[in-house]
């Protein structure tokens, strides 16, 4: 399992800074809008069982967050609606609430003062401060973070450092900064020879700032169908995979591991009835190709199925057998 939480001045602005009403305070705030929609609606769409990052949030967090964006003063004050601010961000909250929430303990040990935003309340600042005690234990954290916040802007515009130390005193537990793609990209090639043979990095304590770099980041992680010549009809000579790239796509985002052969890099999904196998065709990437695994004569109704739709088809693939761990069968309802 994987952590994240959001890095809080994301979503707790200066209520004193909005009210002097400049240009460039509204043009801030239109931005960093725009950029919370997108976090969250990237954090959506990447909310596969695969990625399964746990949102670290205490309830009693997340019910300050609801009160803590000041809606109505943005509308009032920058001059644009916030509707779609406001439905978005109170959705997410509220999925929060139901699916993400982490208990963790009221720890109020000394943290390192960047994380505690001079403007948060009393009350603001003791949930940050049990948040980042608590993260010092976990062995995977990536804090989410925009670049019109106000912590990033303080600690990446100001380039005071790249690496943040999570208390005062302890910088061995630091959290490194990733703020472009480039950046990141070279950290994932890197971090290559540390990744497990379910595909996941060992990420360690990370922070990934602005949504483009934000997004990198899930796509690293995210598994990708790429189609093998071999499995493609009408051409391939391997066992053709007889679904589109979408289904297949799909099917690999939630397929399961051969767990009781630890060497195996093999996935299985249940595509439509049809077990697939998706083994990797590109390590540095994370892609699978797939083909199904059933018996001869279920081979032969696909083809037949696929050529209603390819009259042209000519099978150039054979049936090939496969064993299926039974566990698989069981966890596909096979």
């Amino acid at each position: 399992m994987m952590h994240a939480i959001i890095e809080p001045s994301v979503l707790i602005w200066d209520e004193n800074e909005l009210y002097k009403e400049t240009e460039s305070i509204q043009a801030k705030y239109d931005l960093l809008t725009n950029e919370l929609i997108s976090l969250i609606r990237t954090i959506e769409d990447y909310s596969s069982e695969y990625i399964a990052h746990k949102i670290i949030f205490r309830s009693e967090f997340v019910d300050m967050l609801f009160s803590q964006i000041p809606f109505k003063d943005l509308s009032e004050i920058v001059g644009y609606s916030t509707k779609d601010l406001q439905e978005v961000v109170f959705n997410f909250l509220v999925t929060i609430q139901n699916d993400y929430e982490i208990y963790y303990n009221e720890d109020d040990t000394e943290v390192a003062s960047t994380f505690l935003q001079p403007y948060y309340s009393e009350e603001i600042k003791n949930e940050v401060t049990y948040m980042i005690n608590h993260i010092k234990n976990v062995e995977d954290i990536t804090i989410l973070g925009l670049k019109e916040s106000s912590f990033y802007t303080y600690f990446i515009n100001n380039k005071l450092q790249k690496e943040i130390p999570l208390t005062t005193e302890d910088n061995s537990s630091s959290i490194k900064i990733f703020d472009s793609e480039s950046e990141l990209n070279n950290y994932f090639d890197m971090q290559y020879n540390s990744k497990n043979y379910q595909g996941v990095l060992k990420t360690g304590k990370i922070m990934v700032s602005g949504t483009e770099c934000i997004e990198k980041y899930f796509n690293r992680l995210k598994r990708k169908f790429k189609e093998s010549p071999k499995h493609k009809p009408p051409h391939g000579w391997g066992t053709h995979i007889f679904i589109s790239d979408k289904e297949a796509d799909d099917g690999l985002q939630t397929a399961f591991w051969d767990m009781e052969r630890p060497n195996s890099d093999f996935l299985y999904a249940n595509i439509d009835g049809i077990i697939h196998e998706f083994p990797p065709t590109n390590k540095i990437d994370n892609s699978y190709h797939g083909y199904p695994i059933c018996d001869e004569e279920t081979y032969i109704r696909l083809q037949e199925k696929f050529k209603e739709s390819h009259p042209s088809y000519k099978a150039h693939a054979i049936w090939q057998n496969a064993d299926i761990p039974s566990y698989i069968k069981r966890e596909l309802g096979k």
